[in-house]
């Protein structure tokens, strides 16, 4: 004869040592705000990444993430390599990939950039007014997976209309540049070579 009462606890028992795994495994998404300031009406960026912990590395005012001269990310070093606002920017158009979870106020990224590495993700906001407009976060090395967000208290928060990934490209290694000085020699002798020989055949 069953035992119903031991069947109710067995199923309890499954179903908080599936919650307990599930708990776990979302613990290890990190989530850093931008500029994370104890005024709740600022507008807070926020890039949730696993494993490691992205860092901002600069916010402000204006339209400053722009993929040009004037870019502050651009300013750091990093090289722009594409944006979601614009088809034509950066060097590697559709290393991006950015989704909306609704209203374009959080979703998630992906990265396809090889031979880029060091990536930086900026954010920038639709409507203007509440501090900051924008915001860029270094991602933890390898990283080329995680989620996205903006939030504030105030009604006029508005949504991301711009994102942009900047990158740095990965330096060959030195036996790389010795190959490529040899093969460029190679080719200059055997220039010389055939210049030299026509030389001879008009004489």
């Amino acid at each position: 004869m069953s035992n119903p009462q031991g069947k109710g606890f067995a199923l309890l028992a499954a179903a908080a040592m599936v919650g307990f795994w599930a708990a776990a495994a979302g613990a290890d998404v990190v989530y850093v705000t931008c500029p994370n300031t104890v005024a709740t009406t600022d507008r807070e960026f926020a890039i949730g990444t696993d494993p490691g912990t992205a860092s901002c590395i600069v916010y402000g005012n204006g339209n400053s993430l722009n993929g040009g001269g004037a870019d502050s990310v651009n300013a750091l070093g990093y090289v722009t390599l594409d944006s979601t606002a614009d088809g034509t920017t950066g060097l590697l158009n559709g290393s991006l990939g950015f989704t909306d979870g609704g209203s374009w106020q959080s979703g998630t990224f992906s990265i396809a950039a090889p031979g880029y590495t060091s990536f930086v993700i900026g954010l920038q906001a639709s409507t203007a007014g509440i501090n900051p407009d924008y915001a860029a976060f270094l991602l933890p090395d390898g990283e080329t997976l995680g989620s996205w967000s903006i939030s504030s208290t105030d009604p006029d928060l508005g949504s991301v209309n711009r994102a942009i990934l900047y990158g740095i490209p990965v330096p060959l290694p030195a036996a790389s540049w010795l190959l490529l000085s040899g093969i460029a020699g190679l080719g200059f002798a055997a220039r010389r070579r055939g210049s030299l020989r026509a030389g001879a055949a008009v004489a």
